[in-house]
């Protein structure tokens, strides 16, 4: 079963990603800011990583930093979620080396879906994975 990382401020956005996911048959293990993120990340070694770019003590363009800069787990993918109206920094997250970015609310769940079963598929060719293979 594929585990994914949700690092949002958001507890109403934390739910939705864990029941759109759940019923996907992926774990979900969900955090409230940037830096709980990063302890969690070295804990549990998540499969993907979805972070919010605005969040407290660290964005999520520094969790994805974070990920792509530790050699043992930059192969995480890391998508980005930012708000309907809220700014993206195309390039920051481009330099920082996020694999994507989603826009939320995910109403309805399917761009979510098919965007982290999509990640979690390419990260287990590339890596020979087979934990991160989406069901």
């Amino acid at each position: 079963m594929a585990k994914i990382l949700v690092a949002d401020d958001n507890s109403n956005i934390q739910k939705m990603v864990g029941l759109a996911l759940r019923d996907q048959g992926i774990e979900v293990v969900a955090v409230g800011n940037g830096e709980a993120a990063v302890r969690k990340i070295s804990d549990i070694r998540p499969d993907l990583v979805l972070a919010d770019v605005f969040m407290p003590v660290r964005n999520g363009y520094e969790v994805c930093q974070y990920v792509k800069s530790d050699p043992s787990l930059a192969h995480i993918p890391v998508i980005l979620l930012v708000g309907a109206f809220d700014p993206l920094d195309e390039q920051e997250a481009q330099r920082v080396g996020a694999d994507g970015v989603l826009k939320k609310p995910f109403v309805p769940p399917d761009p979510l879906i098919s965007m982290v079963k999509s990640a979690l598929q390419r990260a287990a060719a590339l890596h020979g994975n087979s934990a991160a293979k989406a069901p």
